[in-house]
């Protein structure tokens, strides 16, 4: 397969290279209608003071990050065409990726079928599936591209398309791309099947229990218009995984979280690339101004925490909404305000740090506001006693879990394997969704260690622009 495109899949209107990103101009040709081209798209980056670093970990999908949390941020009326219509036609690639995989799928089982032993068996499952999965699909996948296309054409008409209609679009390929894999596997068993056995359930592919209902209510949609505002049943639906894990951690953290989907102080934005990718220093830029990235995949999805997330995108992108929840509940404005500065310094074109310090820094960021906030609470206490954590303390209670830690060891070893006496940190398997008890592990101390290393480093370059509670955190 070329590295820019999917297969049987010509109108895709961005190319996409394997990690995510955007291809040089100098290299790939632009096709005809792009709202923002490769060099359009430096160009505001460039404006904005904002500098692409030469890595796919820390700045894939830097610039859907940047238009698009400044796009959404803004007044209906005061909403650029141009970025309108450069998300639709992301997300209308988005479905068409989608059609491609469905008519694949359908394929495939009718190939099964036709080769299967029992014509009966594989007959009843090709029926049932089609009828229960598949037809509803196709009926979503068509009017979902035909709106956004349509819509793409005339963006100047349709400026209030929102967050919650691209995430219904990013949830909907989500939840289409599992069911086109669930079809198949469930069609290969029932081929496998002696007469009279039961037939395979398709949506016990599924591997997160509580999302299965979540799914056949969506199949069971009369209406998939997703332009001009979601129905009511649609919005439930939406609405249900994106708040799904708020009980949770208001118990867990302690925290009072009465608010509804509306009242998200920091909201979804999509980031479409060929398998989900988006960089550290991508996803802290649309933080700082409110916004999430929430993957949308046009291939296969990333791999997330060493095969926790089952690589389904479903399961992908319910597990970032709990990132996008914790976030809610412990990031303040406060946190943003103190870290600004030091955000701006790291991500400008005219920064005189290192590349690579620059990258740790971006890094324990990253981990500071989206793999744990619990550190910025602690940071944030004008004062503290001996029984408060120290950095060093909350660095092992994250790393505890192997599930939080697995994703950053090979970053973590990349960008300090330069340092003397570094002793690369070993990788820890993860354990079965169902096993979610902090445990430590081989790599707790190493990986806190690290981290501990990286803060007193930020510190010595970045101090004097913290406030002083954070300065003094130890």
């Amino acid at each position: 397969m070329d590295a820019t495109t999917l297969p049987n899949s010509p109108r895709l209107s961005i190319p996409l290279n394997e990690t995510g990103h955007d291809p040089t101009p100098q290299t790939t040709p632009e096709p005809p209608g792009v709202p923002y081209s490769n060099a359009q798209i430096g160009a505001i980056l460039e404006k904005d003071d904002i500098e692409r670093l030469d890595d796919n970990d820390f700045s894939a999908n830097l610039g859907q990050a940047h238009i698009f949390s400044t796009h959404f941020a803004r007044p209906v009326d005061a909403r650029d065409s141009a970025a309108t219509a450069y998300c639709l036609k992301k997300l209308a690639d988005l479905m068409h990726s989608l059609k491609v995989k469905l008519h694949a799928g359908e394929d495939q089982l009718r190939t099964i079928s036709e080769k299967a032993s029992d014509a009966v068996i594989t007959r009843q499952a090709h029926d049932t599936i089609v009828t229960s999965m598949l037809r509803p699909l196709r009926m979503c996948v068509d009017t979902m591209l035909v709106e956004l296309e349509m819509a793409s054409v005339r963006p100047q008409q349709h400026n209030a398309f929102g967050r919650d209609e691209a995430q219904f679009v990013l949830m909907a390929n989500s939840i289409g791309s599992d069911l086109v894999d669930a079809a198949v596997r469930a069609m290969r068993e029932a081929a496998t099947l002696e007469k009279g056995s039961a037939l395979p359930d398709p949506f016990a592919y599924f591997g997160v229990v509580q999302l299965r209902g979540v799914v056949k209510s969506f199949l069971g949609l009369q209406s998939y218009s997703c332009v001009k505002g979601l129905t009511q049943e649609a919005y439930r639906i939406l609405e249900t995984v994106t708040m799904r894990h708020a009980q949770r951690l208001r118990s867990h953290y302690k925290k009072p979280f009465d608010v509804d989907m509306h009242e998200l102080r920091f909201k979804p934005i999509p980031s479409v690339s060929l398998h989900g990718n988006q960089g550290f220093e991508s996803y802290l830029v649309a933080l700082f101004k409110g916004s999430c990235l929430m993957t949308g995949a046009l291939g296969s999805i990333t791999d997330v925490h060493g095969g926790y997330c089952e690589n389904q995108h479903f399961f992908t992108y319910d597990h970032d909404f709990s990132h996008l929840l914790l976030i809610n509940v412990l990031v303040t404005p406060e946190h943003l305000d103190a870290f600004r500065p030091v955000l701006d310094q790291l991500t400008s074109r005219h920064s005189n740090i290192s590349t690579l310090d620059r990258k740790k820094d971006l890094l324990l960021m990253f981990v500071l506001f989206h793999e744990d906030p619990m550190f910025l609470s602690h940071m944030s206490r004008t004062h503290r006693d001996r029984h408060d954590p120290t950095f060093h303390d909350q660095a092992l209670a994250f790393a505890g879990p192997a599930i939080d830690v697995h994703d950053l060891i090979p970053i973590l070893n990349k960008l300090n394997k330069d340092i003397e006496g570094f002793v690369p940190i070993p990788q820890v398997s993860v354990p079965s969704k169902d096993d979610v008890r902090p445990k430590r592990n081989a790599s707790t101390e190493a990986v806190a260690a690290a981290l501990t290393a990286m803060w007193k480093e930020f510190k010595t370059r970045h101090g004097h622009l913290l406030p002083e509670s954070y300065r003094t955190f130890e």
